[in-house]
């Protein structure tokens, strides 16, 4: 029909169509027309839908569709059956899309079979492969779960799967509560809105500078278009920034921050994520790009900035934290901290209390194996946190941390991710039972003592270690931010 109407087709009559579909549906910038491919449209229209009989299960269509096609199963094992609806059929055409990124995640395993449902958390292929044969079919997850530890049962896996799936099992955390097992859909870490993305998906006509229009990269950005240069100008630091400048933007940037002294790294550090912030203004909402506005933002935040270190007890209006705590007396007080290291592939959890007089009373490392995201780990340190104050039987307490997207998401003001989605149900169960006043943020160099145990914890060789003391963890933290230099 689209065709039709493209090359003046009539009822009575069949006009030539001088151009496959193919080759109009390009990019105007590759020579077609820019013409949505409306098979794919319809199918990911077609996939939400599937998407819902998948994780609604009880909704009016999904129990109408499962009663008639899959009363034994899910969406995805269903069958065409037969005699199917046209809209049956129209919805199992989308299926493949679906087993693209949809698996399950783990809470209590009892739902999930282990080599007929997708669960294994990697990029492609969410199914689980045996080593050997398979005895039993059938077996679902929760047999390899410590239901009384709430721990994953490391020999049997290692047992069971090869090296890397054994590795990507054990990674994935454990609820306590036990609750039912859900269907997410599998991030994508290489989904981001590049400037690449955005123009293969019709959201940016070019890759090339919006003000310059010369290709554009980060080089570009920050140093030779006009409206970079103007800026640097005007704060009369150009000579600086050849003088440090290197082969990229972020080796430039590195030496900067080493060996300039800390006011000339924030004047840098602003005015680069000032042009930044006015670059993508001017890219994709035609906001007109001024040197001037830029300047006076940037003498403003510095302003705010020096103030806020003179006096941190008070900060001013452009930096308050709409999370910041109000001051709170008498009441004993709890930090946390989690980081993650790529390299061996674990997290480190730090966790400190302090009494209603400010002083140290006792302190946690935690050293977890194959957690790399740095959410869950903050999310794992927020419920060791809790777990120590109902252990030292403490009074009215007060949680801070340097995370908003776990406050937010321990407060049940946001959704988290699907990987911490049962860690937060975790701490939503603990928090019911322990005096907590609240979960609160602060500005994360008033967080060294957690962070430090954190640190430290990454090159634990045992699991757990508690401290009354805080002089070994401090001094290895010291250490290691001098060696940074």
């Amino acid at each position: 029909m689209s065709a039709n109407y493209l090359w003046g087709g009539a009822a009575d009559r069949k006009n030539i169509h001088w151009l496959s579909w193919k080759k109009i549906a390009r990019k105007k910038e590759q020579g077609g027309l820019g013409f949505r491919h409306l098979r794919a449209f319809n199918l990911a229209l077609l996939a939400k839908q599937a998407w819902r009989l998948l994780t609604r299960l009880y909704s009016l269509l999904a129990r109408l569709l499962r009663a008639k096609y899959y009363p034994n199963g899910n969406f995805l094992s269903a069958r065409l059956g037969s005699r199917p609806s046209w809209s049956w059929r129209s919805i199992l055409e989308s299926r493949p899309a679906i087993f693209l990124g949809a698996r399950r995640l783990i809470r209590s395993g009892t739902s999930t079979r282990i080599w007929l449902d997708p669960w294994i958390p990697r990029k492609s292929d969410f199914f689980a492969h045996p080593l050997g044969t398979i005895e039993d079919f059938n077996a679902i997850v929760s047999a390899l779960i410590d239901v009384n530890n709430s721990c994953w049962c490391e020999d049997i896996i290692r047992d069971m799967f090869n090296h890397e799936e054994a590795s990507l099992i054990l990674s994935m955390p454990i609820s306590a509560c036990h609750s039912e097992d859900l269907w997410c859909w599998h991030p994508n870490k290489n989904a981001l809105a590049t400037v690449d993305f955005l123009a293969n998906h019709h959201i940016v006509s070019s890759d090339n500078c919006p003000l310059c229009s010369l290709p554009e990269d980060a080089n570009h950005i920050f140093f030779f278009c006009r409206f970079a240069k103007h800026v640097w100008q005007c704060f009369g630091i150009s000579d600086i920034i050849l003088r440090f400048m290197q082969s990229s933007f972020s080796s430039w940037f590195q030496d900067v921050i080493l060996r300039s002294p800390t006011d000339v790294g924030n004047l840098f550090t602003t005015l680069s994520f000032l042009i930044w912030y006015h670059r993508n203004k001017r890219k994709f909402e035609s906001v007109p790009m001024d040197p001037i506005s830029v300047i006076m933002v940037a003498h403003s935040i510095l302003r705010d900035f020096n103030l806020a270190e003179c006096n941190p007890e008070v900060l001013p209006a452009s930096l308050a934290h709409p999370l910041n705590p109000t001051p709170l007396e008498n009441l004993h007080c709890i930090c946390f901290d989690g980081v993650v290291s790529a390299y061996s592939r674990c997290c480190g959890i730090g966790v400190a209390a302090f009494n209603d007089m400010g002083h140290f009373v006792e302190g946690i490392s935690k050293n977890v194996l194959g957690i790399v995201d740095p959410e869950v780990a903050e999310c794992l340190a927020l419920k060791e946190a809790i777990k120590l104050a109902e252990k030292l039987n403490i009074g009215p307490f007060s949680i801070f941390c340097d995370a908003t997207q776990v406050i937010l998401a321990a407060n049940e003001q946001v959704l988290s991710s699907s990987a911490s989605s049962g860690i937060v149900q975790d701490i939503i169960e603990l928090k019911r039972v322990v005096p907590l006043k609240g979960i609160f943020w602060f500005r994360r160099s008033f967080n060294f003592v957690a962070h430090s145990l954190a640190n430290y914890a990454k090159s634990m060789m045992s699991d757990l270690f508690l401290w009354d003391h805080l002089l070994e963890p401090l001094c290895q933290s010291l250490m290691d931010d001098f060696q940074q230099f």
